[in-house]
C-alpha cells in the first residue's frame, strides 16, 4: 500500500471504525512524518488501560507490535519523522474481545503482534500489499475485526463489567461491588482477562487521564481540579498522577509538550467541548 503523494507530510488523520466495531475500537489512525515533528526527539506516552497495534510503514514492509493495557507511563524514541505509522487504538477491553487473550497477561507488554496473534499478522500485512491507498486498508481491518467479533471466544462477563466501569460515572471498586452485588475481590478477578487491571487501577487511569485533558485546556488551580477529579485533598491527587505519569502535576503542566495522550480515548461529549 502507498500512501497517496497530496497527503504525504501534511496531516495526522484519524477514522472511525464500522459501527459495530465501536465498542472495541476507538479510532484508525494514521501519523505521517511532518504530523509528528511538533514532538521532541523522545515522548512520554500517557497511558490509558487500552493496548493498541502499531503498523511501521517501511518502504519494503509493514513491521507489527502490539501494546498491551499500560499502566505506567513510557518515554518512547520519536522517528515518527521519517516513518508512517498506523495504529488501531483499542478501547479498554477490546485487545481481549478481539483476540480472546487474557489481558492481565499482557499489561505493559510491548511485541510484535506475531507473538500474540500470528494469524492476525499475516492477515494484516496481505491486506497491506494487495490494498491500494489507506482508505481500502482501514476498509479491510473493518472486515478483519468483524470476523473476528463472532470467531473470538471471549470472557463475556468480564467484558459487561470493564465497560460499565469505562463508560459510565468514575466509580470506586465499592461502589461497583454494590452496584452488580460482587464481592470487591471477586469482580476483580472478572475484570482482569477483559481489562488487565483491577477496578481501583483501571479508575485511577481514567481518573488521570481526564486531569491530563483538564490540564492541557487552561490553567485551573491544581487544588481545584483535585477536587474535580473526586480526590479528598492535592496530595493523593499528586500521588496518583506520579504513579501514571511519572511527574507530579506541576511538573506535568511545565513540560507537557514532552507527551503524548490519545485524546479520543475516555472523552464523553463533555470532555471534548471546546477543543
Amino acid at each position: 500500500m502507498k500512501l497517496p503523494q497530496q497527503i504525504m507530510g501534511k496531516c495526522d488523520i484519524s477514522l472511525l471504525p464500522h459501527p459495530l466495531l465501536r465498542g472495541d475500537i476507538s479510532h484508525y489512525r494514521v501519523a505521517l512524518p511532518a504530523a509528528s515533528r511538533r514532538f521532541s526527539e523522545q515522548i512520554t506516552i500517557v497511558p490509558d488501560a487500552s493496548g493498541c497495534l502499531v503498523l511501521s510503514a517501511f518502504p519494503n514492509r509493514l513491521v507489527c507490535a502490539f501494546w498491551g493495557p499500560m499502566t505506567r507511563a513510557v518515554p518512547v524514541c520519536n522517528d515518527f519523522a521519517n516513518t508512517p505509522r498506523l495504529f488501531v487504538e483499542f478501547l479498554p477491553g477490546g485487545l481481549h474481545r478481539l483476540t480472546g487473550v487474557d489481558a492481565s497477561a499482557l499489561t505493559d507488554v510491548r511485541a510484535p503482534l506475531g507473538l500474540l496473534d500470528a494469524a492476525m499478522e499475516r492477515e494484516i500485512g496481505e491486506l497491506f500489499e494487495t490494498c491500494g491507498e489507506p482508505l481500502l486498508f482501514f476498509g479491510g481491518l473493518d472486515r478483519l475485526f468483524l470476523r473476528r467479533l463472532s470467531a473470538v471466544r471471549a470472557d463475556e462477563p468480564g467484558l459487561a463489567l470493564a465497560r460499565l466501569l469505562r463508560d459510565g460515572p468514575i466509580r470506586s471498586r465499592r461502589e461497583l461491588a454494590e452496584q452488580t452485588h460482587y464481592s470487591e475481590r471477586h469482580l476483580d478477578r472478572l475484570l482482569r482477562p477483559s481489562l488487565g487491571l483491577t477496578a481501583k487501577g483501571f479508575s485511577r487511569i481514567r481518573r488521570i487521564n481526564r486531569a491530563v485533558l483538564a490540564i492541557q485546556r487552561g490553567a485551573l488551580p491544581l487544588t481545584e481540579l483535585a477536587q474535580q477529579m473526586g480526590y479528598y485533598d492535592q496530595a493523593h491527587f499528586g500521588h496518583d498522577f506520579k504513579a501514571v505519569c511519572g511527574v507530579s502535576p506541576g511538573e506535568y503542566r511545565r513540560i507537557m509538550s514532552g507527551f503524548y495522550n490519545e485524546r479520543l480515548k475516555f472523552s464523553s461529549i463533555l470532555d471534548t467541548i471546546g477543543e
